[in-house]
């Protein structure tokens, strides 16, 4: 019986045995879907530079996504129907079948009349766009991610500080220099400045920032075509259309500068009488003090307001709490006694931010033993 079964089982028809289910084709972007997806990053302050960088790859390799040429694909698939096939398969799809016809890239390449680097490069140039997308996501997920503990901007007097630094530079048409700890507040006090100045250009530096980026982010801010030139000429068209204009330019974490972007930089000051502000931690100040050659003499003797940002206080506390609706005396006190750790505001901030999290869970006001549970939260992050 169990024989009969099995030629049974043997003899089905072909339409009765189970399908084997592709995955769904992704859709074949085009380039004017790649150029607003360009724009995206772009206005979002992400550069070539800065994808590749969040990427982990090459910065011709991510360029060249963008720049790709329609007559490639278009190359490709007029082969691909030569030889017989149909519809609009994605890059993917058309590797696929090539290798599953045993068409290799020696045949391709006479075909058509493009390298293999090319084709090989627009085979695997959905890989490289879902990476693209994929960040796209994760940076659309942190926007949307809501901070419960920033709350309404508080003048606190490091903020204050920050505030007369730029307005002294922005008025005197002067390079400006101020300092001071990471998390005391200098890169908010300095945003909110320049929601008031729409004229100003706030730049905020990651440690692969180099002359390139700063060029990338200059020409995106000044509308400059970047197609055309080196970094110096581009540099040098920034200047001209800073000229005359009263503009502002700001640039935070300029401690991750070499000495040749602080050439650029009082460079662009020279050309266009456009008030400049580097911000930092002390470290950009010890490498001004390390007079090691007339790089940093050239830039420093044009620095004509300088400030060190020292440590936030306690009634800067209290009014930040109060922005964020603790005002318990015992809380107020036990967040005071923290206020000078390393990472300062931002230090408070990631525990108020557990402590609401906390509470609201539990559906109760803060205590000083939910904060407790706050700060121990906090530290396990970082272990």
């Amino acid at each position: 019986m169990t024989g009969n079964l099995a030629v049974v089982e043997e003899s089905r028809p072909a339409q009765d045995q189970p399908k084997k289910t592709e995955p769904t084709p992704k859709h074949e972007m085009t380039l004017a879907e790649l150029k607003a997806l360009q724009e995206w990053f772009f206005v979002r302050k992400r550069s070539i530079q800065a994808i590749s960088a969040e990427l982990g790859r090459n910065k011709t390799e991510v360029a060249m996504i963008f720049t790709e040429k329609a007559s490639v694909r278009e190359k490709i698939l007029g082969y691909y129907r030569f030889l017989g096939g149909d519809g609009e398969p994605t890059a993917l799809q058309l590797k696929n079948w090539f290798e599953k016809e045993k068409i290799n890239y020696p045949a391709i390449e006479k075909a058509t009349g493009l390298s293999k680097t090319k084709i090989s490069q627009y085979f695997n140039r959905q890989e490289r766009i879902d990476s693209l997308l994929a960040l796209k996501k994760r940076i659309e997920m942190q926007e949307a991610m809501p901070d419960i503990a920033t709350g309404d901007f508080v003048m606190t007097s490091v903020a204050q500080e920050v505030e007369m630094v730029l307005k002294l530079a922005h008025l005197d048409h002067t390079m400006g220099m101020l300092y001071g700890d990471s998390g005391l507040g200098k890169t908010r006090a300095a945003r909110e400045y320049a929601k008031k100045h729409p004229g100003l250009i706030f730049i905020e530096c990651k440690s692969w920032s180099n002359r390139i980026t700063i060029a990338d982010e200059l020409a995106t801010a000044l509308r400059i075509d970047r197609s055309e030139g080196s970094v110096a000429v581009l540099l040098q068209r920034a200047a001209r259309a800073l000229k005359g204009t009263g503009r502002m330019l700001v640039i935070d974490n300029a401690h991750f500068f070499k000495p040749q972007v602080l050439d650029d930089l009082w460079g662009i000051y020279d050309e266009s009488g456009c008030s400049i502000v580097v911000m930092g931690v002390p470290k950009l100040w010890d490498r001004m003090s390390d007079r090691n050659g007339w790089r940093y003499d050239q830039f420093q003797s044009r620095v004509g307001v300088t400030r060190h940002v020292l440590m936030i206080t306690g009634e800067d506390v209290r009014k930040w709490l109060a922005a964020n609706g603790i005002t318990d005396p015992k809380i107020v006190a036990e967040f005071d006694k923290k206020k000078n750790l390393p990472g300062h505001l931002r230090y408070l901030s990631q525990i108020l931010t557990k402590l609401k999290r906390i509470c609201d869970a539990a559906k109760c006001e803060p205590t000083v033993k939910h904060f407790e549970m706050a700060v121990k939260a906090v530290r396990e992050s970082f272990v």
